[in-house]
């Protein structure tokens, strides 16, 4: 279709044409939208299958795997896409897989010798057995990453596109099958999240392999490696510390709830918060993954990249408006009729979440803006404030009025504040 409109429409070809924007977004799309929605369909099935406390265990561990995976490759996978030369690239993707071995391995260690004092110390008995899933979910999560960005940065959408729709069918029979016939517990749930990109990383990481080992051994060398480290440093000093506060104020909710709260409360609010970040993360990958490679390419040319990031974010407004406006209206409803009436509850977590979670789903290419302009410092200020303003909302809101829904409408309210902010910050930049 997109190749039949570049043909009758000229101005359309360009976009059109393989490797063209539309192109590119359309395969990441296609294949992220499949995985989400077999995804969505298979929820019903897995929270008639597991209980609230079951979800809210998965839901304290991913938060965890979250957290440290920041720590993975010190953010510089995000630095694959910009060199024009190959050669650069090639060391950063090496840098940044020796960085996953490396921090996999000591948490490994940590877990080893101090498991049992960080249970306790979390005052969570049950977590002791789980804390292992940490250091192997971070290391598959990792090399993950750094597959996604280096076939991002070869416009390989496609093959990501196959690798996410692999990943979700992987999660999705591990979870129901399990269940199924060995017993509904948390660690088929935890289990089946962190081992599903597995399958991919093998495939991709094969096929990357067979096609560029004779570049990568005249390329990389530990010179070169230690080279590129030092000329991108502000992706460690700045995104890491950055990407850090980031994910504790999206994770924070779970750990303070876990803290406050029951367990059931933690799985009523992860199962919601599952739910609506499925199309975060579908236009996270199909226009953020994408758009970092225009973003990329408008930058190297010095070209302004004003029109390109208005346009990607009304594409993602108009995408989102109908479905987290029905959600915001009739999330109870909606959560009660498809996943069960023992989750009513998260419905009316999901309609309090989507006015901030809309926010999160426009913003990717103010991310990538903020990325290419390699504005790393701002980044860093904002999260730190974000993060304060985040646990000043929750904690003087339980103060206040010590239940869930108060809890979490303190925590919306301050997400779409932040978000705003952010997304102005980022169109800013692009002013010539």
């Amino acid at each position: 279709m997109l190749t039949i409109l570049g043909k009758r429409l000229p101005v359309f070809s360009k976009f059109a044409k393989p490797g063209g924007f539309i192109r590119n977004v359309t395969t990441m799309l296609a294949g992220n939208a499949t995985a989400q929605a077999i995804a969505f369909l298979a929820t019903p099935v897995i929270t008639r299958l597991y209980v609230p406390d079951d979800f809210g265990e998965m839901t304290y561990v991913s938060s965890l795997i979250a957290i440290f995976s920041v720590f993975a490759c010190m953010r510089y996978e995000s630095a694959i896409v910009l060199p024009k030369e190959e050669g650069k690239a090639f060391n950063i993707f090496i840098l940044c897989v020796l960085s996953v071995v490396i921090i996999s391995m000591l948490l490994s260690l940590i877990v080893a010798f101090w498991g049992e004092n960080l249970a306790y110390i979390l005052n969570k008995s049950w977590l002791r057995p789980w804390l292992w899933f940490v250091p192997a979910g971070v290391l598959i999560q990792g090399l993950f990453n750094c597959l996604t960005y280096m076939y991002t940065r070869r416009k390989h959408f496609t093959s990501l596109s196959v690798a996410r729709i692999s990943t979700s069918v992987v999660a999705i029979m591990t979870k129901i099958l399990a269940g199924l016939l060995l017993g509904s517990t948390a660690f088929w749930l935890i289990g089946g999240n962190i081992g599903s990109p597995l399958a991919a990383v093998m495939v991709l990481g094969w096929a990357f392999w067979a096609k560029n080992h004779s570049a990568l051994e005249s390329h990389v060398t530990g010179k070169e490696i230690i080279n590129v480290a030092r000329e991108y440093s502000k992706f460690p000093k700045y995104a890491m510390p950055t990407g850090l506060l980031n994910s504790l104020s999206q994770n924070l909710p779970v750990l303070l709830f876990a803290h406050f709260f029951p367990q059931n409360i933690v799985g009523y609010f992860g199962l919601a918060s599952a739910v609506l970040r499925r199309p975060i993360s579908l236009a996270g990958e199909s226009f953020g993954k994408v758009y970092l490679q225009k973003a990329a390419e408008l930058q190297s040319q010095d070209r302004n990249l004003r029109d390109s990031m208005i346009k990607t974010t009304l594409g993602l407004i108009g995408i989102g408006i109908v479905p987290f406006g029905l959600l915001t209206i009739g999330g109870r409803w909606i959560f009660s009729f498809v996943f069960g009436e023992d989750w009513a509850t998260a419905g009316l977590y999901a309609q309090i979440l989507a006015p901030w979670l809309f926010f999160l789903f426009i913003n990717p290419p103010a991310t990538q803006v903020i990325i290419v302009k390699q504005a790393l410092r701002f980044n860093l200020l904002y999260n730190m404030v974000t993060v304060l303003m985040r646990i000043g909302s929750i904690v003087l809101s339980y103060y206040l009025l010590p239940q869930p829904w108060a809890v979490i409408g303190a925590f919306s309210a301050s997400g779409v504040l932040v978000n705003l902010f952010y997304i102005s910050y980022a169109f800013s930049l692009t002013k010539e």
